[in-house]
């Protein structure tokens, strides 16, 4: 007897679901590139992907975690990768295990995926051998929720570390903690309970018998110890030595320790030590606790101006005392953040960094960013200092702007810049595309094995070599559909930032740019947003009082050169929500030009341009208010935004329907809704549609919009393209009560819609054909658009980490999948003599396959049968059977077009039995 059982099986892929081996070292799939910024806009055409949005640079998506080649600048993609984690603000610290190894900690979980593709989870401290593996039996016990480990120290067997910390497992521990080094363990050893008034400890040194230990500290146990401590290296117990570090009348702040025989050097910011004025930089007697003479003042502003700056840093290299942190002046020579004395006079020494690390700028200047330019580590290697700091973006020497990202390289000789340009890169999710020309706060260098390990913020994504595997990309980008790689000859524009209103009042300017509608028309690519094409270099600005930006421009296909440009208005409202070009329709017969764009009279929402003059023709649909979203179906334009009226007067709210002729204007008796109007408390609309497609004889909205009536409908709707009613087709999903789906697309099948998530439904049914496609970070995805060619689904957004259930990746902004459609898969019971005696998952054959295999099992009595395709990551991609089924020998047809090459597992689950197998996929 043979019986056919159809089943409807959801395949879905992340770019990084399928990983190649090579002597056991994991890599992303064909490593794709990613942006540091939102994807507002995209464009498939044929093999190539036009991505608009508010980046800036495009490269491999790492991580906060990362190994630099010190000569190169290249990040090691082949490395293991934290994946995500938790904490308050990153990866803080390494220290050498003295085996050639070392330990990086930071917040108080994260998630790192191995070479071999799986995730492991670690408690804020991680262990790594001297080959790049990491000890998989070292794991300290968990932190608290929203703690963490910021500095670490080996003696012998213990690890000592402190941090923002009172709890590790089940043992209480104010912020310092002894574990064993092999294990991580926490060991007997404490001290008294530690008061600080914030941060927990910071530094932490060691030298003989005593621990010294440094932080806002105010207390340890009944003692007074004001910003730093010393402790018996054996008991934790306090020991007498209290030099009294002093900011005012509490306590001082002290950030770094360094010890050099007798003599320990504090950095922090404080004004006092004992009874002596010392400005964030003192000297103490290591066995009495007095101050000595050397009294270098380090402050900010000026040198007169007595207010301390921040020494975050104090290392010692070859007879230098290198110190870094947020500074202008030591005594009354200028020095930049970073300053080296010479440790056997104490001498301030000549050398000094040739560049400011701050790039300032005036409110309506040539610039609209400044670096924050504090130093936090330094790292050696031949006549290189590599200096890491919070948001390192430019240096400005006398002559030139040298930008560099993150991380810097300077020669040791000289204070001059170096050329190697290895960037760490902000991660900017705000939107408007400030950030995103950013480089990452990193907090820890460390040379290893001819890298530069680095430990950054949560928010870094991107890392490697500029111009090699990172790529200045302005707010546009080409990408190879094939490849996921930037197309590296095609270069878009110089755009640059627009000043919009950011308050209702209309009195607060901020700078935005972002590419948010993209369109081709033969041999032109049509590019609108909130954009400029003035103001020199990319970092520039207009000013919006005296000058029109030209936010829509045509460009060559092939070259990305300008071809013809359009000045819009100059008025533009980033606190309204709806500014710049939103969507792009180009017809032979008129370009028309949506969004929300002010000042040209009767034409807010909806520019049409002639695409043979340029001209922009005297057609006026007359809108209330913007344009979200167009779409054409015949000889109708149908138009959805925020508006409540057309032609000035006629009631249409947030849709309505003009006929595409050109001699007049034609507003047709289209109406769909009703629609509820939602106002806020300044009395702007907060209810509107915001993206449409069409198909055929239906339109699909999606925004935060509610249909009253007998056809009621929340935020996802259909509605017929011939008269406006909905229709009968309901989206089977829970509702999204605080958020709603930003965009709408469509194949033969299926209806996408991407918001905080991504959902695939049935267009027949609006049952979900997958499961939901979860983001996280900041969870939206603003654009989504499928490529028929290459059966492809691009998401962009806002998001700035992908979700598979268990942990989140590094993969920022934009994202791609195949489709999500329907595959009938057979199911066959084949004949059989007797019952089967056992339980048999056979191998699959043909095995490798390409793109189809069977998969063929036996079950002894009727069970309740699952059997699941898992990717390398242990993930499901596959789900082929979950059902009942009658004891007898079974076969299962498997398609795997749409996947990548690479190894798969298949898992029966049959009653109380469990089987793998593994089965490779080769194209």
């Amino acid at each position: 007897m043979v019986r056919r059982i159809l089943l409807t099986i959801f395949w879905v892929l992340n770019f990084i679901t399928a990983y190649s081996q090579q002597s056991l070292i994991f890599k992303f799939f064909d490593n794709p590139d990613v942006p540091n910024g939102p994807v507002y806009s995209i464009l498939p055409h044929g093999d190539t992907v036009f991505v608009g949005g508010a980046f800036h640079f495009w490269g491999p998506p790492i991580g906060p975690f990362g190994a630099l080649d010190l000569k190169t600048g290249d990040v090691d993609t082949n490395f293991f990768r934290v994946v995500n984690f938790y904490g308050s603000d990153g990866l803080k610290k390494f220290i050498p295990d003295g085996k050639g190894g070392f330990y990086i900690c930071g917040g108080y979980e994260f998630k790192v995926m191995l070479r071999d593709g799986l995730v492991k989870s670690f408690n804020g401290i991680m262990h790594v051998n001297s080959d790049g593996t990491i000890d998989l039996n070292f794991n300290p016990p968990t932190l608290s929720a929203f703690t963490d480990y910021e500095n670490m120290i080996l003696v012998d067997s213990i690890l000592f570390a402190v941090g923002n910390f009172t709890k590790v497992g089940d043992s209480t521990r104010t912020y310092i903690v002894a574990l064993d080094a092999k294990t991580g363990k926490v060991l007997p050893w404490k001290t008294d309970s530690i008061v600080v008034e914030y941060g927990g400890i910071k530094a932490i040194a060691v030298s003989d018998s005593v621990l010294y230990i440094g932080g806002k500290i105010q207390k340890v146990g009944d003692s007074t110890r004001y910003g730093i401590a010393a402790l018996d290296l054996k008991t934790g117990k306090l020991l007498p030595w209290n030099p009294m570090v002093k900011y005012g009348t509490s306590a001082g702040l002290v950030y770094a320790i360094a010890i050099n025989g007798n003599d320990i050097y504090i950095g922090g910011r404080f004004d006092s030590v004992g009874t002596y004025r010392r400005l964030s930089l003192a000297l103490i007697d290591k066995v009495t606790g007095e101050i000595k003479e050397w009294n270098p003042s380090v402050t900010v502003y000026s040198p007169n101006s007595g207010e301390p700056g921040t020494v975050k840093l104090i290392k010692i290299h070859n007879s230098k005392l290198y110190i870094g942190g947020a500074f202008s002046y030591i005594n009354s020579e200028e020095r930049r953040d970073i300053a080296c004395f010479d440790l056997s006079t104490g001498q301030l020494t000549s050398w000094k960094v040739n560049t400011r690390f701050r790039y300032e700028f005036t409110a309506r200047g040539s610039i609209i960013y400044s670096t924050g330019g504090d130093i936090n580590d330094l790292a050696f290697a031949g006549d290189t200092i590599f200096v890491a700091g919070s948001l390192l973006t430019c240096v400005l020497t006398g002559t030139d702007t040298i930008f560099r990202y993150g991380v810097i390289a300077l020669d040791a000789t000289n204070g001059n810049v170096k050329d190697w340009k290895g960037a760490v890169l902000f991660n900017d999710t705000d939107g408007p595309g400030v950030w995103s020309m950013a480089g990452a706060t990193v907090y820890g260098l460390h040379i290893w094995n001819g890298k530069l390990l680095v430990a950054a913020d949560l928010r870094t994504r991107i890392m490697g070599s500029l111009g090699r595997q990172v790529l200045q990309r302005n707010s546009l980008s080409a990408i190879d559909a094939r490849t996921g790689k930037v197309i590296r000859d095609w270069v878009g524009p110089e755009f640059n930032f627009v000043m919009e209103i950011n308050n209702q009042q209309g009195t607060s300017y901020i700078p935005v740019k972002f590419v948010s509608a993209l369109a081709v028309m033969d041999s032109v690519l049509y590019v609108g947003g909130s954009i400029a094409l003035v103001g020199g270099r990319w970092y520039n600005y207009a000013d919006p009082l005296y000058y029109s930006p030209e936010i829509f421009v045509a460009l060559d296909l092939k070259t990305g050169q300008i071809k013809k440009k359009w000045s819009l208005g100059s008025h533009f409202s980033y606190w309204g929500g709806y500014t710049g070009v939103k969507k792009i329709i180009p017809t032979p017969q008129a370009i028309y030009v949506a969004g929300g764009f002010w000042g040209l009279q009767g034409k807010g929402g909806l520019a049409v341009i002639d695409p043979r003059t340029g001209a922009i023709l005297d057609w006026k649909a007359g809108l209330s208010a913007g344009v979200n979203s167009i779409g054409i179906k015949g000889d109708t334009l149908f138009v959805a935004g925020w508006f409540t009226k057309a032609l000035d007067t006629i009631p249409r709210t947030f849709m309505a329907a003009f006929l595409t002729r050109l001699d007049s204007v034609k507003l047709l008796n289209w109406q769909t809704g009703p629609f509820q109007v939602g106002y806020d408390q300044y009395g702007r609309i907060t209810t509107a549609v915001a993206d449409i497609a069409i198909d055929d004889s239906v339109i699909y909205i999606t925004g935060p919009f509610t249909i009253t009536g007998d056809s009621a409908r929340q935020k996802i709707a259909s509605i017929y393209t011939y008269n406006g009613k909905v229709t009968g087709w309901k989206p089977d999903i829970p509702f999204l009560q605080y958020s709603f789906y930003n965009s709408v697309a469509l194949t033969d099948s299926v209806v996408y819609l991407a918001g905080s998530g991504v959902e695939a439904l049935s267009k027949r049914t609006g049952k979900r054909i997958s499961q939901r496609w979860a983001l996280g970070a900041t969870p939206s995805s603003d654009v989504i658009e499928v490529n028929p060619k290459h059966r492809h689904v691009y998401i962009g957004g806002r998001f700035s980490t992908i979700y598979d259930g268990n942990n989140y990746y590094p993969i920022p902004f934009f994202i791609v999948r195949p489709y999500a459609e329907d595959i009938a898969t057979t199911v066959e019971e084949t004949p059989y003599v007797e019952i089967p005696r056992n339980y048999i998952l056979h191998q699959n054959y043909p095995n490798p396959f390409n793109p189809t295999t069977r998969i063929e099992f036996e079950i002894p009595q009727k069970e309740h049968v699952k059997l699941t395709i898992y990717d390398i990551l242990g993930r499901e991609v596959m789900k082929l059977i979950d059902g009942e089924f009658n004891a007898g020998r079974y076969s299962v047809d498997v398609n795997m077009s749409g996947y990548p090459s690479g190894v798969y597992f298949y898992r029966l689950e049959a009653g109380k039995f469990t089987s793998v197998k593994k089965m490779m996929l080769i194209k």
